[in-house]
């Protein structure tokens, strides 16, 4: 293969073919969930020519597209053998055809091209990671300041924002090493760009709201929520565009949402005391813990972070929106833990265990209680049926037959996944055992008491409480 291929060009050339196959073999959850669809040649371009100091050192200004569009078809063509072509429907570079991208991955072939950057600190991830920095940082808005940008403007923004967190994220799993200065750029390219181009939050809520064909106002508008140079541009986001209060995001709580665990450490290790800085809204807690199904952050919850932020002072107990960030992973367990008897792994069931266990060595109220069935009446939402924690651990962790159970779910059949085919039935029985045994008697040494409540005894406070 290389003899076909300039030796100047060999290690450009392996460059290449290990970003288009590294981006293409990413976490596909990220893909789906915001905008991050396919390899934009801009992307490819800035992260074979630049470093991460050169994403660090860079200006916040436009760059010009056009000639960089140029350059990255030119050096496709000379550099890859013409299995790699941008498609201009995307534009998106992509492998020729199937068979190309077989022929690329065999391992003789795909070894050869990894041996070309062996040696020289080439990393797919960091590379994208510098390439995202980069082009937020000369992002470009094509209308007025004020105006109303047109929706593909702001998705390719918020697309860049996604596509930046998913390989920072990666970075830091495949380096072991926190990204703390490229990230810092992010956050100071979207603070510049949002203050030029929104003069008040409820404009941007507005055109949020149009973005998404919804000839609708706000819940509350963002200008009575909270002024506009006191906000972060995270809170902006369109995905939050309809909540009925202001989390009053900071970077550090989008970096936690995102599962962006060194890059926190890093943060938290340099605060007055190793503390968490003090923060209105939703607290830092809440992120890594209630996990919604439509949002960024749905896959990155994980114990390390959680663990983090108790040793660094987070409260379970803080009360937001009615709620605490206990009160939350119960709801959120209630809801969709039962699932943990046919088609979870062993990871995902000790990982919840686990979480729920530090909470509660941390000092979460035992008899905290959660609900399910609301309805509201008179602005006041009541739960049909509620329970206290100690009853959500039995539900969750316990298994059918088992004295105390209330889990309904069939055992004998399960979804494949990662740990799902040598994990037997047996195991999973007697690690759920294990768990509820061990959070059955923490709680119960607090004081927590297994109660069940019916028919709208128990009243929540509403949202907009």
């Amino acid at each position: 293969m290389w003899k076909n291929i300039d030796p100047q060009y060999r290690t450009e050339a392996s460059k290449l073919f290990q970003l288009v196959h590294g981006f293409s073999t990413s976490s596909a959850a990220a893909k789906t969930s915001f905008y991050l669809v396919y390899l934009h040649p801009i992307t490819l371009f800035l992260a074979t020519i630049n470093t991460p100091s050169d994403a660090i050192k860079a200006p916040i200004q436009p760059l010009d597209t056009a000639k960089i569009l140029r350059e990255i078809d030119l050096r496709l063509r000379s550099r890859c053998l013409g299995l790699l072509e941008i498609d201009r429907r995307g534009p998106r570079v992509q492998f020729i055809h199937k068979t190309a991208r077989e022929f690329i991955g065999h391992p003789s072939i795909w070894g050869s091209i990894l041996a070309q950057t062996a040696n020289t600190g080439f990393n797919v991830n960091l590379s994208l990671l510098s390439s995202y920095i980069l082009q937020l940082k000369s992002w470009k808005k094509g209308v007025p300041a004020g105006a109303q940008a047109p929706h593909s403007q702001l998705k390719v923004l918020w697309s860049l924002v996604h596509g930046a967190m998913h390989f920072a994220r990666l970075t830091e799993r495949s380096t072991r090493e926190s990204q703390t200065t490229l990230l810092d750029q992010l956050d100071r390219a979207l603070k510049f760009h949002i203050d030029v181009i929104f003069p008040s939050v409820y404009d941007f809520s507005r055109i949020v709201l149009m973005e998404e064909g919804l000839d609708i106002q706000p819940f509350t508008p963002f200008s009575e929520m909270v002024p506009y140079k006191e906000s972060h541009w995270s809170d902006l986001i369109p995905y939050y565009a309809f909540r009925r209060c202001p989390f009053h995001t900071c970077f550090l709580s989008f970096a936690i949402q995102h599962g962006l665990l060194l890059y926190v450490q890093s943060k938290l290790a340099g605060t007055h005391h190793q503390e968490l800085p003090s923060k209105a809204g939703r607290p830092f807690l809440d992120y890594p813990l209630y996990v919604d199904d439509d949002r960024p952050g749905r896959d990155f919850t994980s114990t390390d972070m959680v663990e983090t932020l108790l040793n660094h002072g987070a409260n379970p107990n803080e009360i937001f929106n009615g709620r605490t960030p206990w009160q939350n992973v119960l709801t959120y367990l209630l809801q969709y833990g039962s699932a943990f008897g046919r088609r979870s792994g062993r990871k995902e069931i000790e990982k919840w265990g686990r979480m729920l266990e530090l909470l509660i060595l941390h000092n979460a109220n035992p008899n905290a209680c959660c609900g399910e069935g609301y309805t509201m009446h008179n602005g006041v939402r009541t739960a049909r049926r509620c329970y206290s924690a100690l009853r959500v651990v039995r539900r969750v962790f316990g298994v059918r037959g088992s004295k105390g159970s209330s889990n309904d779910h069939d055992n004998s059949s399960y979804d494949s996944g990662e740990d799902f085919q040598n994990f037997k039935i047996e195991d999973r029985k007697r690690i759920q055992f294990d768990i509820l045994a061990r959070l059955n008697r923490l709680l119960r040494e607090l004081g927590g008491d297994e109660q069940e409540w019916y028919n709208s005894v128990l009243a929540y406070p509403s949202p907009n409480s």
